[in-house]
């Protein structure tokens, strides 16, 4: 009963909103919870020294992580699973190297520019897969195609906003819109000097981040950043208001960026 006024009929199907204008949007924070559980989950023993203290709060943690877990899957939020399985698989990867894993500057340099990259490549080439990537949403307007109306306009007409961009006529004069891609989101509102800028400053915090990780509870908030990043290929959230999302993005690197002299791999 806590959440059920929480649910909204959207375009057909009823999908958790938790009162949130969409469920994409609810999704991208309760990712973002998600990504907080499981980073003191993976990496809290670095925190803590009392090992009994740390186990009880596992123990709660997890079944936090179980709960929240379930609120997402009810939201249908493509991104923000495709977020998780990234983050998951840089955890893996992180064990598997016992610490050794280190994000290369090309690897920063993808992450930083693949979401405006992906725009292109999805409007070209989406139509040639016949994969289904709708999970099962389709009837709540989430197929495999639900991007196209929103990104080919902006896409065909390329160099009206090359220069200074164009935020009152994508917003229609409201100032609000969503291009549900942060990188699009960026140039056909400023330009292409604040997107290169944006995309600069992006590798320029991964680069840094990495290189002053001493501990695994170091490592593994930046992953959680980065995952956050990777989700926007198809949502805006971060750079579009969004009721303070960047701040809970954010704080994924003030936490790789904690000074920490505990080392546990």
């Amino acid at each position: 009963m806590f959440y059920r006024q929480g649910f909204a009929i959207y375009e057909g199907e009823m999908l958790l909103t938790l009162n949130f204008p969409n469920p994409n949007q609810t999704g991208m924070f309760l990712l973002n919870s998600i990504l907080y559980i499981c980073v003191f989950i993976v990496s809290g023993r670095d925190l803590i020294n009392k090992k009994k203290l740390y186990l009880l709060i596992l123990f709660g943690l997890v079944l936090l992580l179980i709960a929240v877990s379930q609120l997402l899957f009810m939201t249908g939020c493509r991104s923000s699973f495709m977020a998780l399985a990234l983050f998951l698989l840089m955890v893996i990867i992180d064990y598997l190297s016992k610490g050794g894993f280190v994000i290369k500057k090309w690897m920063a340099i993808l992450i930083a520019v693949i979401p405006f990259v992906f725009v292109f490549f999805y409007l070209y080439y989406v139509d040639s897969f016949s994969a289904d990537v709708s999970m099962g949403v389709v009837d709540a307007g989430k197929s495999s195609t639900t991007r196209v109306p929103i990104w080919r306009p902006i896409v065909d007409d390329f160099w009206h906003y090359f220069i200074i961009g164009d935020y009152y006529g994508i917003s229609n004069g409201t100032g609000m819109s969503q291009l549900h891609n942060t990188h699009l989101d960026v140039y056909a509102s400023y330009g292409i000097v604040p997107l290169i800028l944006y995309m600069r400053i992006i590798y320029l915090v991964i680069v840094q981040s990495m290189k002053i990780a001493v501990c695994r509870f170091q490592r593994i908030s930046l992953y959680a950043f980065i995952a956050c990043i990777v989700s926007c290929i198809f949502e805006a959230s971060l750079v579009a208001g969004s009721a303070g999302m960047f701040l809970l993005t954010i704080g994924f690197l003030a936490l790789a960026n904690s000074p920490m002299s505990r080392v546990n791999g």
